[in-house]
C-alpha cells in the first residue's frame, strides 16, 4: 500500500531522471559535444537540469500529498453522510 501512495512521486523522479538523459543526448548527438556528459561540465547546463529534475520530482510530490488529503477528505465526508443517514433513519422509523 505504501508504494501506491507514491505512485506520483515515484513517476516524477523516472521522469526526470528520463528527461536528464534525454537532455544529455541531445547535446551529445546534436549539439555534437566530443564527449557524453551525464553531469555537465558547464554550469548553467547543470543548474537547469537540475531546477528541472527538482520542479518535477517535487510536482509528483505534490500531487501525492493532494491525493492523499482528498481521500482523507473523502472518506471523511463519507463518515458523516452514514452518520446522518443513521441519524434519519433513527429519527424517521
Amino acid at each position: 500500500m505504501k508504494n501506491k501512495q507514491l505512485k506520483f512521486s515515484l513517476s516524477g523522479l523516472i521522469l526526470a531522471t528520463m528527461f536528464w538523459v534525454f537532455d544529455s543526448s541531445i547535446h551529445y548527438f546534436f549539439y555534437e559535444e566530443e564527449e557524453f556528459e551525464f553531469i555537465p561540465s558547464s554550469f548553467n547546463e547543470l543548474w537547469m537540469r537540475t531546477a528541472i529534475f527538482i520542479l518535477v520530482v517535487g510536482f509528483g510530490i505534490y500531487v501525492d500529498l493532494s491525493v492523499k488529503r482528498m481521500k482523507k477528505l473523502y472518506d471523511e465526508k463519507y463518515q458523516l453522510q452514514l452518520k446522518l443517514d443513521h441519524t434519519i433513519r433513527r429519527r424517521y422509523s
